[in-house]
């Protein structure tokens, strides 16, 4: 199933598995709140980091964050940005 092909609430839900399979929380928590290595993820409304913004920075890393866009998939990428942007600290749930 393609990203294109699934809902938003599909899109969260694989969203979530990939941040959990993929190492995202060795850096940011199990539960995307940071740790010493990493920033809290919980609070990227559309105000602070748009979605292209949060693909731009899982593709090509930045600061201390390691580029990703060589080990996910465009649909990956895309799953993840919608997870991150559902979190309810985030001022925009789209």
């Amino acid at each position: 199933m393609t990203a294109r092909a699934m809902t938003r609430a599909q899109k969260i839900e694989v969203g979530a598995a990939l941040y959990q399979t993929k190492g995202c929380g060795y850096c940011h928590g199990k539960t995307a709140t940071g740790t010493a290595k990493g920033p809290s993820l919980t609070h990227l409304g559309w105000w602070h980091w748009r979605g292209s913004r949060l693909a731009k920075q899982i593709n090509n890393g930045g600061q201390k964050m390691p580029a990703f866009g060589d080990s996910l998939t465009r649909d990956e990428v895309s799953e993840l940005v919608t997870w991150l942007r559902s979190h309810p600290g985030s001022k925009s749930h789209n």
